[in-house]
């Protein structure tokens, strides 16, 4: 007695898989999908956030580089207690580049916006630092992310300016 398919009534129904396996097959890979989908959404915000982070902190940088070169009225006019804008005049009447005084005051609109349309707000202080002919300089970012509710976020840098 042979147990092949030929004798086999079982074996010769089974040609393919049924409706119920194929329905299996697909709904595996349909779970499947959508997790690679939900972790390709996850991965893509958090790159947007990264970038906008480090679009910040750059800024941010290169305020407090700037804000070592800027005259020295101009941190005295900070450290009175003045907002940023308030001393551009007398950045730009004690001879530096008015650009420069825009930028390091906050009033350059146009540079503080990234090439992806995000718009950073600075806010720049200055106060008299706790040692002689110095300035404790604080650069703040602030920028709303693209999360859903939308959430501000900060970057907070501080240095110190000697002044001889």
């Amino acid at each position: 007695m042979s147990t092949g398919k030929k004798n086999n009534p079982a074996a010769k129904r089974q040609h393919g898989m049924t409706l119920l396996e194929v329905m299996m097959a697909f709904t595996v890979l349909l779970v499947g999908l959508l997790t690679l989908f939900k972790v390709a959404t996850v991965a893509s915000s958090s790159n947007v956030r990264t970038r906008q982070f480090q679009n910040a902190l750059t800024k941010a940088q290169d305020v407090l580089e700037i804000m070592k070169d800027v005259p020295t009225q101009t941190l005295a006019c900070l450290a009175g207690g003045t907002a940023a804008p308030g001393c551009y005049t007398s950045c730009v009447n004690a001879g530096a580049d008015p650009q420069t005084c825009g930028v390091a005051l906050g009033t350059d609109a146009a540079w503080y916006q990234d090439t992806h349309g995000m718009t950073f707000i600075p806010t720049i202080t200055a106060a008299a630092g706790a040692y002689t002919s110095t300035y404790e300089v604080q650069v703040v970012i602030t920028w709303v992310g693209d999360e859903r509710p939308p959430k501000t976020h900060n970057v907070i840098l501080k240095t110190l300016v000697y002044r001889p």
